[in-house]
């Protein structure tokens, strides 16, 4: 037997031992694991937790408290290699990791907003996590979409089959990042309303989808006869004139009157019908509990105009940012050309408030060209699975979820 020993802070460890030691320590570390531990998921006891396809695992929720076996978060790793997916299926870990790595940069990228619609919506979770060597390289926030069958954007708010909320991103730091996560989809998958990014120049799957529309202020000074100075002299004269035709009815605004709300969503059934947004109940309701958010976070305006004391026109948009997002309206037809003073007066408005931009979203309307608004192409992933799901997610019921 050896005697030759090892001294470290006064201690004296017999070499045979520590060598046995150390190859149990490897025996360990070879078993097929993950584990979790702080924001930057540093791996600090390999073998700790051991993953199989229906394995229970421990996983501390906002790195602030202890989680045990009995919360019932689930793992699964999907992929072998160097870099792994995770799948997280608790919507309150599925919280934290939005807000841990989805950046928070326009309305839409808030959880809470995106909540509104899942509230109502209900889509199984399945946010995908792509880990590199205990850090976090890539993050995909899907839910199931039953409907069509397919994996879409969380929160999965549908209207005519397809998702409604803008400014998605692939988040991937790394094209080896990307491809694990896509890979990891165990079904059709489809994206919407994508901002382009340099990795999506690497997808083959990745077409032009719709074109929103944005103002940015600050190009024109914050001034709005620079701003009509990029119109052809015959467009801005009879833009100019229809306003001043309308404004002659001597019609008065108001803004941030809650119940003018019913009368946005009544306004817009009357004239789209079934092809109206909130024609689907669902839909309806996450506008109204997204209207209370913004509204307790200060982060609503509600313009109305009036004439003769009837409303002719609603519009809501939220604040954030320094950026106005203009969400829905709706118009009465009998007032025609009462949309083009409220769209212009929302262009007024943001060079007053001196905002970076104001995002008029997409849809198919004429006017946002008229009005010489910058548009800003998006983009859809459309892709089918080599072989058929192996994951069915199960339906997730829990309405009680607050924010936190």
């Amino acid at each position: 037997m050896s005697t030759d020993v090892i001294t470290c802070q006064h201690i004296v460890i017999n070499v045979d031992i520590f060598l046995f030691g150390r190859l149990a320590f490897w025996y360990k570390l070879c078993q097929p694991v993950v584990t979790y531990s702080n924001p930057n998921y540093r791996i600090e006891s390999p073998g700790r937790i051991r993953v199989t396809e229906n394995t229970v695992a421990i996983w501390e929720n906002a790195w602030e408290r202890k989680i045990n076996e009995g919360d019932k978060r689930k793992i699964r790793r999907l992929s072998a290699g160097t870099m792994k997916s995770i799948v997280i299926n608790d919507p309150d870990e599925c919280r934290v990791a939005w807000q841990k790595y989805w950046p928070a940069i326009g309305l839409f990228d808030l959880w809470p907003v995106r909540y509104c619609f899942h509230r109502f919506y209900a889509r199984p979770l399945f946010f995908l996590l792509a880990v590199n060597r205990g850090a976090v390289r890539g993050f995909l926030p899907l839910c199931w979409n039953s409907d069509a069958e397919n994996y879409v954007q969380f929160p999965g708010d549908t209207w005519q089959g397809k998702t409604w909320l803008e400014q998605n991103r692939l988040i991937a730091k790394t094209p080896e990042a990307l491809d694990t996560l896509l890979q990891s989809v165990p079904g059709p998958l489809h994206l919407r309303y994508l901002n382009w990014s340099e990795r999506m120049g690497e997808i083959d799957d990745v077409h032009p989808d719709e074109t929103g529309y944005l103002f940015h202020p600050p190009r024109h000074g914050f001034r709005m006869d620079q701003f009509l100075g990029v119109f052809p002299g015959k467009s801005r004269k009879k833009l100019l004139g229809d306003i001043e035709n309308v404004k002659a009815l001597k019609l008065s605004f108001r803004f941030n009157h809650l119940a003018d709300l019913e009368t946005l969503f009544q306004l817009n059934l009357n004239a789209f019908k079934e092809n109206s947004y909130f024609f689907d109940e669902r839909f309806l309701r996450s506008f109204e509990m997204l209207a209370a958010f913004l509204w307790d976070a200060k982060m609503l305006r509600i313009t109305t105009i009036l004439i003769g004391g009837e409303i002719a026109a609603v519009d809501m948009g939220a604040i954030f940012n320094r950026s106005y997002t203009l969400l829905t309206g709706g118009t009465s037809p009998q007032f025609p050309g009462i949309a083009k003073v409220l769209n212009m007066h929302h262009l007024e408005w943001s060079c007053r408030q001196r905002f970076d931009t104001v995002d008029f979203l997409c849809g198919d309307f004429n006017w946002k060209q008229r009005f010489r608004l910058t548009p800003r192409p998006l983009y859809v992933l459309n892709r089918q699975p080599a072989a058929l799901p192996s994951y069915v997610p199960q339906q997730f019921h829990d309405h009680s979820f607050a924010f936190a």
